[in-house]
Parts: C-alpha cells; structure tokens; sequence
C-alpha cells in the first residue's frame, strides 16, 4: 500500500509539471525551479519531486545540465502531445448544424485511421466542459465553432477543423473545396443551356463565413461565361421572408431557369417548397446542391450536386494533425480535397430559345 501511495502521489507531481509545459509555464530550453523549490511550492516531500523529475527525464522531458540545474528539453511539447496518444474529437451542435450523417461518416473514417496510427479518439460533444478534457489530447479534430475551442487554444493543443472556416479563425483546416465544386456545378447548369441562374445561400450569420466561397465559386463562373449574376437569395425553412422572396422570384417576367443552392439540405428544401407550389422539377426549374449529402440521393427527383470523398478528407484531416502534434509543421494551414460532380435528375438540359 505504500508504494501504491508512493506511486500515486509521483504521478501527480509528474502531472503538474507536465501542466506546465502543455501550457507554456515551462518552455521549451527553459530552465525550471530546484527540486527543494517544487517540494516547498507543490507541498510534496524532497524524494517525491525527485522521483518524479526522473521519471520525466527517462521519458526525455527533461535534462539536467551539469550544475545550472534542470530544464525543458527542446521539442518536449511535441514529444508530450506525440506521447499522450488521445485525440479530441468534437461534433458540432446539432441544433445549430443538423449534418448528423456527414459527420458520422466522416468520423467513422477517422477513427479507423487513427487507430492505426496508435490513437485513441475522445468522442466530445461541442459543449462538454474543458474538464472533460483534463486528459490533455494530443491534438484535436474539429466539426464546427464549439465552447471547447479556446481551452484547446488556452492548452496549446494542437486543433484542425474538419470543415471549411472563416480566414480570420486561428486554426488549421481540411475541408473540400467550395470553391471548386460551386464553380464545377454553376459551369455544369451553363452548359445544359441556363443562363438565368439564381444563387441560394445560407440565412444563418453563424455559417455565412463557411459559404462565401461557395458564392465566389457562382459569381465566378457566371462572370468567366459573360452571365450576370442574379441577386443571392438568404435562405432558411424557417423564414417567411425568404420564402416570399423565393416566390416572387418565380412570378416576374425573367424567372431563373436553374437555381444554385449552397448545400444539399437547403437544395431539398427549396425543392419540395417549389413543388408544393405546382413548380415542376426539373420541367420548370432545376435545382443544383453541394456535398452530396446522404438525403440528395433519395430525393424526388434525385438531386445533382458535387461530391468529396470522405476517406481521403479524413486521411488529409489526420495526416495534417500528426505533422501539427510532432512538430514538423506549425499552423495555422489550410489544406483543400477537390470535388466532382454527382449528375442526377434535378437538371435538364433546356434549349438555347427557351430563355428568350
């Protein structure tokens, strides 16, 4: 019982330390307080603090230099993160990013993948407490903006979103190229003849950052075929504003031949809005999405759009993580997987007169 006691009582001091390098207290080269110093702070006797400085020595945290004393060897919080062999995963708020299925089936790959790289993946929900996280993670992989980010930040813990994020986040990214796949869908819906093409965007403030490429990717292609733009519609279920505006989009003289819309869901539901009004799809109006999310595949008709492929995201995603945790690379980087397009029944081809 009392080695056990002996035991327990090293790990903690050992754990404090290890605090306080994770968390910059103790840099790396740096020199640290004597043992006598620790024993009088962390309220543990001289043999302990001793034990548990040469634990961290074996493990290559620490050196002793001669008769200057102890310090922080260089590379050591690499070394600690490469070590811990946890990696954070942290889901989105489902309320606020019902993308359940993308993000089982992207996590599904990464878990596989960091297993075999000698990883245990830590499930999170996006509002667990910073307790939950008392482990200290190697690194972390990120689905969308969650509570958990500037304890990671705080920690210096090593985070890449799984996801597309705005410029001005501190943060390493994969994601799929928008950008590419919004441009390889509106060039698709020009060459089945469209030219009056509506853009369908996000109404959310919270997800504008993640689609303003997707609405570059539209304006670009439009203007790179001499078309004009058609003023971007802010869509949501849940406004009775934006579904107005969609109707009067449909009753003037010029109405859109195909619409653009920035992700699958918002594509479906605008699809099922218009046929509810008699608007037939795709005799009437095609309808074009992104992501190629499960639900595109089973709507009726089925809806076009552009896929990624979500093992190489999640390989991309783990691979960065890995080069971020031993140091070989430093963020924040942002790293893109190309998207091609899912052709469906939502699109027809229509003749160059119809728009006359």
């Amino acid at each position: 019982l009392y080695q056990d006691y002996i035991m327990s009582v090293t790990q903690n001091v050992e754990a404090v330390l290890t605090d306080r390098v994770l968390s910059g207290k103790y840099r790396d080269g740096e020199k640290i307080p004597s043992i006598r110093e620790l024993s009088c702070e962390l309220n543990a006797s001289y043999v302990i603090v001793f034990r548990a400085i040469q634990n961290m020595k074996r493990k290559q945290y620490l050196e002793s230099r001669g008769r200057t004393g102890i310090f922080v060897r260089r590379n050591a919080e690499c070394k600690f993160r490469s070590d811990a062999r946890e990696v954070a995963v942290v889901f989105a708020d489902p309320a606020r990013n019902p993308r359940e299925e993308y993000q089982l089936e992207v996590y599904t790959h990464l878990q596989s993948l960091l297993r075999e790289r000698g990883y245990l993946d830590l499930a999170l929900r996006f509002d667990e407490t910073s307790l939950r996280c008392a482990c200290n993670p190697a690194g972390a992989i990120v689905f969308h903006q969650s509570p958990l980010l500037p304890w990671f930040r705080k920690n210096r813990i090593p985070v890449v979103y799984c996801s597309s994020i705005s410029a001005d986040e501190p943060f390493s990214s994969v994601s799929p190229d928008f950008y590419q796949g919004s441009y390889a869908v509106t060039e698709y819906l020009i060459a089945c003849g469209h030219k009056r093409i509506g853009l369908v965007s996000a109404a959310d403030p919270a997800n504008r950052g993640s689609f303003t490429m997707r609405a570059k990717g539209y304006a670009d292609a439009m203007a790179d075929h001499s078309l004009e733009s058609l003023d971007e519609l802010s869509w949501s279920v849940e406004s009775s504003a934006a579904k107005k505006q969609l109707e009067r989009m449909f009753l003037g003289k010029q109405p859109p031949t195909a619409l653009f819309v920035t992700n699958d869901v918002m594509g479906i539901e605008v699809l099922h809005f218009l046929q509810k009004r008699g608007i037939r799809i795709p005799e009437d109006v095609s309808i074009a999405g992104l992501e190629d999310m499960r639900c595109s595949r089973f709507s009726n008709p089925p809806l076009t759009t552009a896929s990624y492929d979500k093992r190489v995201l999640a390989e991309e995603t783990v691979v960065l993580l890995e080069s971020l945790i031993s140091g070989r690379e430093s963020g924040p980087l942002n790293r893109r997987i190309p998207m091609s397009l899912a052709l469906r029944g939502s699109v027809q081809t229509i003749a160059p007169c119809t728009e006359e």
